[in-house]
């Protein structure tokens, strides 16, 4: 490439290199404080929305009615104003026993006037005394409500692919909490913030 040789080089001068390094400053002090608001604004403990901002941005729980063991039916409009975890389970589930137990943690720390847990059997050929069965087995009759998914509609309503899966859903009737085989913590901690 051949240099212009009309064209004069930059002055190398003492201002222009304070405006450059004035300029660079700027722009860090700009982008340190954006970063600083952006870690406060999302911290744990930052003052967060109001509760019906919080509930709007929550994504609503699809609508589910299932059998409980006894025969009654049990749905989220029936559990409305109560604080419900589900746990998508089946009873030839080996792993799904530590989740049963976890959802009967669960349920023998919180008020059943307050919180609705329910384990949500997804095997369409378990019948209700199989299940009631089951829950006496792995010690876990007094814990989790025990309800038979017929067809799979609640399981498929909330998308669940794989076995222990849990959702928190708040007393508005949004998710708060989904995953899969969730530590107790995690999950006691998702419905007191819900409660």
């Amino acid at each position: 490439m051949s240099r212009d040789p009309n064209r004069k080089a930059a002055p190398n001068t003492e201002s222009g290199r304070r405006r450059s390094l004035a300029a660079l400053g700027i722009v860090a002090v700009t982008i340190a404080l954006g970063a600083i608001v952006f870690r406060v604004a999302t911290s744990p403990g930052s003052s967060s929305p109001p509760a019906k901002a919080q509930a709007a941005s929550r994504p609503a729980a699809p609508p589910f009615s299932v059998a409980a063991v006894g025969g009654e039916i049990v749905s989220l409009s029936s559990l409305r104003g109560k604080t419900v975890v589900l746990g998508f389970v089946q009873p030839d589930c080996t792993s799904c026993i530590a989740t049963l137990h976890t959802l009967s943690a669960i349920a023998s720390h919180v008020s059943q006037s307050r919180v609705a847990v329910i384990a949500v059997n997804v095997n369409t050929y378990t019948t209700a005394s199989d299940l009631a069965s089951f829950a006496r087995q792995i010690g876990a009759s007094s814990g989790p409500q025990f309800t038979l998914d017929r067809g799979a509609q609640t399981a498929r309503a909330y998308r669940v692919q794989t076995l222990e899966t849990e959702v928190v859903i708040d007393p508005t009737g949004h998710i708060v909490l989904r995953g899969v085989a969730l530590p107790q913590s995690t999950l006691l901690s998702a419905v007191q913030r819900a409660t």
